[in-house]
């Protein structure tokens, strides 16, 4: 028997939902540990997802303007 768990962080589904989606994933502790600086990472996160923001929603453009992930997953 085998069994094969898939876990994912989810995926924006849309290009406007680019930069929330990457702003949330910088916001969480539980993936980035900032230490002392934690209070800085709103922020931080912030100008991050704002920065990245155009190239990430670029690379969506080029697979469908979405992530699969949701997609895929729900055909599973």
């Amino acid at each position: 028997m085998l069994a094969v768990v898939s876990l994912n962080m989810g995926g924006p589904d849309s290009p406007e939902a680019v930069e929330p989606f990457l702003r949330n994933l910088f916001s969480d502790p539980a993936l980035i540990r900032l230490g002392w600086a934690r209070p800085l990472q709103p922020l931080l996160a912030r100008l991050i997802a704002r920065r990245r923001a155009p190239f990430s929603r670029a690379a969506y453009a080029q697979i469908g303007g979405k992530s699969p992930i949701f997609d895929e997953s729900k055909a599973q």
